[in-house]
């Protein structure tokens, strides 16, 4: 994605066309800057309880206040496919130690 932001910008600001952005570049860039690729660990972000009991009430009350039928409500069971698309590494900075999961 750097790279090719990198092409958006020289077409914009009429840059050299000499430089490219390789990989080794990207790399390099990287190592500089102390960005690494972790893996996502653990459940430290697992879902929080309260958060979870205070949208039901909200639900709830949108429902009475809106006068929604039963019709109306549609059911998000289908995102549970969407699980396997969460990513499993990510960029971290070089003082980071570990990336935070959540529970699938």
């Amino acid at each position: 994605m750097i790279q090719q932001e990198d092409l958006n910008f020289k077409s914009k600001l009429r840059g050299s066309k000499e430089f490219q952005t390789s990989s080794a570049w990207l790399e390099k860039f990287k190592n500089r800057h102390g960005i690494r690729q972790l893996s996502i660990v653990g459940e430290k972000l697992s879902s929080d309880i309260k958060a979870g009991n205070s949208f039901i009430a909200e639900l709830q009350d949108l429902i009475v206040l809106e006068k929604l039928t039963a019709g109306q409500i549609c059911n998000c069971n289908e995102t549970g496919l969407y699980w396997r698309a969460l990513p499993m590494k990510t960029l971290a900075a070089e003082n980071e130690a570990v990336a935070p999961g959540r529970k699938r």
